[in-house]
C-alpha cells in the first residue's frame, strides 16, 4: 500500500539531503538508514546533538507519518469488519508509537517483543488465538516471530522491514499464518521515496 509523505517528512528529507550534500556521502549505508527512518516516522530522526527525537505526545505526533495515517485508516476499517490483525515492525521505537496509538484508540491488543519473558510468550499467543477477540497482535518482526503460531490472523500489516516481501511471506507460513485460513498481507511503503525504490 502506497503511503503519502507528510509535510513534516518532506522537510526532514530535504534537511537530510542538504546535510548529505554539504558533508559529502561519507557513509551511504548510514545515510540510507536515516532516510528510511524518516519514511517510517520523522520523529525517529536524531537531531544534531544526537538526542533521542522520539517523543510521542498526542495524535498529532502520530499523524506526522504517512504510514501511520494509512495504518490508522486500515485498523479502523478492519476493526469494524471484526478482523484480527498482526502488525509487524523491525523498529522498537515504531512499536512504541503504534502501541501508544492502539491504547489511545482502546483497541484490544497483545504485544510481543524481546521484553516478553519466555513464560509469557505462549500466553500472548493463546490470547490472540482465543475467542476473546483480541484485535491486534503487535510484534517486533526480527526478534520475536520465531515460534509463533497465529492461525487466526485475517490480515498481516508489515509496517517496515528490510527483507523482501516473499521472504517475509515464507516466514509467516512457517509460523502457521495463512495455513489454516487465508491471511491478506499488506506492506506499507512510502510513495515516491527511497523506500519505494528498494
Amino acid at each position: 500500500v502506497d503511503c503519502p509523505i507528510t509535510p513534516k517528512q518532506r522537510n526532514c528529507l530535504q534537511m537530510s539531503f542538504s546535510s548529505f550534500f554539504k558533508n559529502g556521502l561519507k557513509n551511504p549505508m548510514e545515510q540510507s538508514k536515516q532516510i528510511l527512518k524518516i519514511c517510517n516516522h520523522p520523529l525517529l530522526l536524531k537531531d544534531n546533538q544526537n538526542l533521542n527525537a522520539i517523543k510521542l505526545n498526542n495524535a498529532f505526533d502520530f499523524n506526522l507519518s504517512g504510514k501511520m495515517i494509512i495504518l490508522d485508516k486500515l485498523l479502523s476499517k478492519l476493526k469494524k469488519d471484526e478482523q484480527r490483525v498482526i502488525i509487524l515492525t523491525d523498529t522498537s521505537k515504531i512499536l512504541e508509537i503504534i502501541r501508544t496509538h492502539l491504547a489511545t484508540k482502546d483497541y484490544a491488543f497483545v504485544q510481543f517483543d524481546n521484553n516478553v519473558r519466555s513464560e509469557k510468550r505462549q500466553e500472548a499467543i493463546d490470547k490472540f488465538n482465543s475467542a476473546n477477540r483480541f484485535f491486534v497482535f503487535l510484534c517486533n518482526f526480527k526478534s520475536s516471530l520465531y515460534g509463533i503460531n497465529l492461525t487466526n490472523a485475517d490480515y498481516v500489516i508489515i509496517y517496515d522491514s528490510d527483507e523482501p516481501t516473499n521472504c517475509i511471506i515464507n516466514k509467516l507460513k512457517d509460523n502457521g499464518i495463512g495455513n489454516k485460513k487465508k491471511a491478506e498481507i499488506i506492506r506499507l511503503v512510502t510513495s515516491q521515496s527511497y523506500e519505494e525504490v528498494i
